[in-house]
């Protein structure tokens, strides 16, 4: 075979090439190489997805939610301590019947002062020293949420579950 020089300038174009090239010099059209007519360029596709993505998002929470619905918490499930799943079971002894009279409200308000003096209490419990009059006044706050409890009654079950408390110290200190 022999090698013959192909002249691509005296090339005959067929008559649809060069209206083509025509038309796109007329259109101010650029031809790149390795691309596609008619496929938009990359930085284009870019600029279009952007623009898509930053509609899509909301500006504000409150603009994702419809008029009148609250918007959706996400739970969070708290894994407590053993000690202070302890002093809750002692604070909650003997109280069901108190707790189920109690009305939604006051048992949401009833159940975090609850917790909140639990807190308290186990951080009270984990130092070496505890003053049993301080362990007494929380229990004894959180009691009088229940409303038309003996005066009596009150200051009894206080006492009886600060000396459960006083137990426990003893028993994570001894330890």
């Amino acid at each position: 075979m022999a090698n013959i020089p192909i002249n691509t300038k005296n090339r005959e174009q067929s008559p649809g090439d060069v209206e083509s090239q025509e038309l796109s010099q007329r259109e101010g059209e650029q031809r790149v190489p390795g691309r596609i007519e008619g496929e938009p360029s990359r930085e284009s596709e870019l600029k279009k997805l952007e623009r898509e993505i930053l509609e899509a998002e909301p500006e504000s929470p409150a603009q994702e939610q419809p008029s009148g619905v609250a918007p959706v918490q996400p739970q969070t499930i708290s894994v407590k301590d053993p000690l202070t799943s302890e002093i809750e079971n002692i604070m909650s002894e003997d109280l069901a019947p108190m707790y189920a009279k109690l009305s939604p409200e006051q048992k949401v308000v009833f159940k975090k002062e609850g917790e909140r003096a639990a807190e308290q209490i186990r951080v009270m419990l984990e130092q070496v020293k505890v003053k049993a009059k301080s362990v007494i006044e929380l229990i004894r706050r959180w009691l009088r949420l229940i409303p038309g409890v003996n005066k009596f009654f009150l200051e009894q079950e206080a006492k009886i579950k600060a000396d459960k408390m006083l137990a426990l110290h003893e028993k994570i200190h001894r330890q």
